[in-house]
């Protein structure tokens, strides 16, 4: 995992960023580079190994909780693109009941179409498949101390993200079938 490089400098939202990566115990480090080949070797089903994605990914969230300024009800970033796989697609579907709809090659977007639209799952400001929320949901995290940078008026300023090469690695394995995997935004899984 790293703060990535190619930003800017954002002040408290950069030292908060860094005051997280150095406050992950050193075995994390390790337990997330190692994940990739420990899925490759497991004998089990993609959704299982997606879960322990997300179980890997929850566990960086519970300890970048004091240095984020997420909480429940702040839904701003579920207003912007929300890139997943078929493979989430599937298991969103499972949980929530909604049909999903089949996309055989990915949609990738850069024209931002549903900047502004909430994700079909937003319930009153709250995610109704939190359970099974996509590992981009998972991974995002505003390190400003409020959440003003997520508001809409900001929404097209960069601020600083972390990378987590090794969910990342792991979840594109996972995700792909005999070829590269599937991706769209959750809209075009779901309308």
């Amino acid at each position: 995992m790293s703060v990535l490089d190619n930003q800017p400098n954002f002040g408290l939202a950069k030292q908060r960023a860094d005051e997280f990566v150095k406050s992950v115990p050193k075995e994390m480090f390790a337990k997330e580079a190692a994940l990739p080949e420990k899925l490759r070797n497991l004998n089990a089903s993609k959704s299982v190994k997606l879960r322990k994605i997300y179980q890997l990914a929850d566990e960086f969230s519970r300890l970048m909780t004091p240095y984020i300024a997420c909480a429940n009800g702040c839904s701003h970033c579920c207003h912007d693109g929300v890139e997943i796989s078929s493979l989430e697609a599937t298991s969103i579907s499972n949980f929530s009941g909604r049909a999903v709809r089949p996309i055989q090659k990915s949609i990738l977007r850069t024209d931002k179409p549903y900047r502004g639209s909430p994700c079909p799952f937003l319930v009153e400001d709250s995610c109704s498949v939190y359970e099974v929320r996509p590992l981009v949901c998972r991974n995002h995290a505003s390190y400003d101390a409020t959440n003003t940078a997520c508001l809409p008026a900001h929404i097209d300023e960069d601020r600083p993200m972390l990378r987590f090469g090794g969910l990342l690695n792991a979840w594109v394995e996972v995700s792909s079938g005999k070829g590269d995997p599937v991706l769209a935004d959750i809209r075009d899984f779901f309308n």
